[in-house]
């Protein structure tokens, strides 16, 4: 992760970043990765013959699916001022 926080004038930015951000950003990755895979596994059951008990878990599933990438969301759009440095 860090090489890609070089910046082309050679400073390394990631002296810039909190240890919370350095630990969220790869975490957030890899669960958003996990909910597409949830999601298009859902996308692909929803035109199938489901029963009624199926459709029920099938929309159980996106539900806490969609509030799950909300809450990364949120989590990322909190961010604490001065979490990251600017280039000046």
């Amino acid at each position: 992760m860090n090489a890609h926080l070089n910046s082309k004038n050679g400073s390394n930015l990631s002296r810039c970043i909190s240890p919370r951000v350095s630990f969220t950003l790869p975490l957030v990755h890899e669960v958003r990765n996990r909910l597409t895979i949830v999601n298009l596994a859902i996308d692909m059951l929803t035109p199938t013959l489901l029963n009624a008990d199926q459709k029920i878990y099938v929309d159980l599933i996106k539900g806490a699916s969609l509030r799950i990438n909300s809450l990364i969301t949120e989590l990322l759009n909190s961010g604490e001022p001065g979490e990251m440095c600017s280039d000046n």
